[in-house]
């Protein structure tokens, strides 16, 4: 009996081989090759990616068959959910292969999903591109479901990093830009939703090996920042680190929806660090991006007042004791706030800005968006605070959420008006949140309050945002409006098909919503419109001032990438931790103002700040004008905000270049510096240092690359000299002994003698406390 049982055994392991099988295919893409396997088996036919190499043999992609994507579809009258991957057995695969004179492809179709039981269910094409002239592969999708499927999720790519190095570090697109060195251990964590302000401000991440100065950039290039969720994983038992996309679909859970890629995944290997990553990110976004602004010349953007762009200080105000909570314990009268920054403007020697909170007559996190009336006399001190141009006022408003209860406990607008504009999940139901702080966030009772996300393609939401900023502007002489979350706040999957715009994931939260709510209120704030007509002080102020209208700007919290084009500045308050670096600056300073630090904590940790914020290209800021009084702090602060002020063109004219490097040891210097209410210790190095440059215009036009002039910025926050020698990459900016010079630059001024580039190859004093730099030019 045994004997038989073996001869069947063999016989079905000899069949089953003669109908299962596999095909290998590479494809090229300049230097890089990439594996992918072609499975037959009677379970149907599957995909892979295996490998991605280089020409000197190095391997990136951990070795193991890495599905070319996973998609959840989604039974529309059972709700049941089928998760199916390249791998997971289709009808028909069909590979065409084509090549053109920048790319060769591969075209890849896979029918029906055998897990599926209706047919005929979906078609998913993948098309790679293999690039000729870069070391790039480039990799999209689309697809079709019938009217009894619907595509839900898809996970796009599924990649598993392997250390090719021993000193590999990667960065990923939290807040500026953050480095972990730890990216193939168990402790690294990452997850981002993209667009967002705080965990996923831009769309690419990368690794590297900082002793082969090479690497590997991964970008979500899509020019309408569709929504995606990040995931990036350390595994230190399989020494890999596993990155995935999750992209909800438009009109997820719909019969008959289909799938398009807006954009392309990227694989690029790059020589260098995380500052070569950030400008191949820069090079597609200027050329690409939705977001990327078309109004830049020789000054800069034409479409920012010069006053936002030069403006080097902004205040962080409240004219309220309610704003007393544990870290923030000052408010200035309405009446004095006019008094507190004249003194503060005179303290300085520079002009500045106000970011004015609790000038409503409702509490914070209360009653929104019901800003008006304001308390009384606000437009008069706004009037006063304004006169002579030295501060400006720019009032806090939100442009996110509707108090459910928005009058006191009683229910006053939002079922009437705002309930048909909130986010609406696939029940019907909404979402909502609450923030509750010791002096804010409840209700008279001491409930909590609960806040409505409303969805910013609603004509509900837009006229309202709209309405707030223009009043404030038109009825309250202001020049600013902050309108808080949207930069901040990820995209909602709102489910009401009454606003128009596709159900669940896309890009429709940007191009119907905050774009087109947005670009509306720039274009009306700067004109008058006779929906909200200029009050008669507003027509004083436009007799005699002609610029008056077209120097209004609005603001907002965070700094997602997608809104650079549609607000005139990003408050980077939140750039918190000691492992970051200045990518988001690389790619877009110069791009949009980027302004303020959370300031809490002691006289080292608030000067730590300024220090970092100041290189990184920052407006200084964010603290009470009272700070002007505190001799531990003001100082160091004072000489910061100055400095900026003669450099301040580098800011907007210009670009921040590749950081320098200190050829001798600079001590590291540790503060808490406060995050909420939690301890938060960060320690950085002492002497802080940066160089932006200011390219030629002219040259730029014929497609070269030029520096016309750059500053090199040193801020030494400690309390005592140091001296070392730095190196700032002068030939890659294009200067030599020969064809520049130098002069020094302070908080008071540039110094008259003409300095040698040689100069920095010697050993340089760096007093303590002081910010300054040399400026370099032909």
């Amino acid at each position: 009996m045994k004997k038989y049982v073996l001869l069947l055994a063999f016989f079905l392991i000899l069949n089953s081989g003669a109908r299962a099988g596999s095909e290998t295919l590479l494809l090229k893409a300049q230097n890089l090759t990439l594996t992918l396997q072609k499975t037959s088996a009677p379970e149907g036919e599957g995909i892979a990616i295996c490998a991605l190499t280089d020409a000197e043999g190095t391997e990136y992609f951990a070795s193991r068959p890495h599905p070319v994507f996973r998609i959840e579809f989604r039974d529309p009258s059972t709700k049941k959910i089928d998760n199916i991957s390249s791998l997971s057995g289709w009808d028909r695969i069909k590979i065409e292969r084509t090549a053109g004179a920048e790319s060769e492809d591969l075209h890849i179709t896979l029918s029906d999903p055998r897990a599926l039981s209706v047919k005929p269910s979906a078609t998913v094409e993948v098309l790679i591109k293999g690039s000729k002239t870069k070391p790039e592969f480039r990799m999209s999708w689309t697809g079709t479901s019938s009217s009894k499927t619907s595509f839900f999720n898809g996970h796009f790519p599924l990649i598993s990093f392997r250390p090719f190095g021993d000193h590999i570090k990667g960065i990923y697109p939290s807040l500026s830009g953050r480095v972990s060195k730890d990216i193939f251990n168990d402790s690294f964590r990452y997850s981002g939703i993209y667009p967002t302000g705080f965990s996923a401000t831009m769309g690419w991440v990368a690794l590297w090996d900082e002793a082969a100065h090479k690497g590997l950039y991964t970008g979500f290039e899509d020019p309408f920042g569709s929504l995606r969720y990040f995931r990036w994983i350390g595994k230190s038992k399989e020494k890999i680190s596993t990155f995935t996309a999750q992209v909800p679909f438009e009109n997820m859970g719909v019969p008959g929806n289909s799938l398009h890629s807006t954009g392309e995944v990227v694989f690029r290997t790059f020589k260098g660090d995380w500052y070569d990553a950030a400008l191949i990110y820069r090079d597609w976004a200027s050329q690409n991006a939705h977001w990327w602004p078309k109004t830049l010349g020789p000054e800069g953007r034409s479409d920012i007042p010069l006053w936002m762009k030069e403006n080097c200080v902004f205040l962080m105000m409240s004219t309220d004791p309610r704003w007393l909570t544990p870290n923030r314990r000052t408010f200035t009268p309405l009446n004095k706030m006019a008094e507190t920054t004249a003194a503060f403007r005179k303290a300085t020697g520079v002009p500045g800005a106000v970011h004015w909170y609790l000038w409503h007559q409702n509490s914070y996190d209360n009653d929104y968006p019901h800003f008006f009336p304001a308390k009384e006399g606000f437009a008069e001190e706004v009037l006063k605070l304004q006169q002579n141009g030295d501060f400006r006022a720019m009032p806090y408003t939100n442009g996110r959420l509707w108090d459910t209860r928005d009058r006191g406990k009683e229910d006053w607008k939002f079922t009437k008006q705002g309930l048909a504009g909130a986010t609406k999940k696939e029940d019907g139901s909404l979402y909502t949140e609450q923030y509750v702080l010791p002096n804010s966030g409840k209700e008279a009772d001491g409930t909590p309050t609960v806040h409505a996300l409303m969805c910013p393609a609603s004509k509900v939401w837009q006229d309202r945002v709209r309405e707030n900023v223009l009043t404030a502007m038109d009825g309250h002489n202001v020049q600013a409006v902050y309108i808080d979350q949207i930069g901040a706040a990820h995209p909602i999957l709102c489910f009401d098909k009454s606003h128009g715009h596709p159900v669940g994931g896309g890009h429709w939260w940007l191009d119907q919503g905050q774009w087109k709510s947005l670009s509306r209120i720039r274009t009306d704030m700067r004109k008058e419109v006779p929906d909200y007509p200029l009050t008669s002080a507003q027509k004083e102020l436009l007799k005699k001032n002609p610029d008056h209208l077209k120097n209004r700007i609005i603001c907002t919290e965070c700094n997602a990438e997608v809104y650079a084009h549609v607000v005139d500045g990003f408050l980077t308050w939140h750039w918190q931790h000691e492992n970051q670096v200045p990518a988001f600056c690389v790619i877009y300073g110069g791009i949009i103002p980027m302004f303020g630090r959370t300031s809490t904590g002691d006289a080292l940790s608030v000067k730590m700040r300024v220090c970092e914020a100041l290189t990184f290209g920052e407006q200084i800021g964010w603290f009470d004008a009272n700070i002007k009084d505190d001799p531990e702090k003001f100082p160091f602060i004072r000489d910061a905000i100055r400095f900026r002020w003669q450099a301040r063109s580098y800011f907007y004219k210009g670009r921040m270049a590749r950081p320098p490097v200190f050829l001798d040891p600079i001590p590291t210097i540790t503060a808490d510096w406060v995050w909420g209410t939690k301890p938060n210790t960060t320690t950085k190095s002492a002497l802080q240092c940066s160089v932006w440059r200011i390219p030629d215009y002219q040259a730029a036009q014929k497609g070269k690359d030029r520096t016309k002039s750059a500053i090199v910025i040193f801020s030494n926050v400690s309390d005592q000299a140091i001296t070392a020698r730095v190196d700032i990459h002068a030939a890659e900016l294009g200067f030599t002994k020969e064809n520049c010079s130098m002069q020094k630059i302070t908080s008071e001024g540039k110094e008259p003698a003409r300095l040698s580039l040689e100069l920095l190859n010697q050993k340089i004093v760096f007093p303590a406390g002081t910010s300054w730099g040399y400026e370099i030019s032909y």
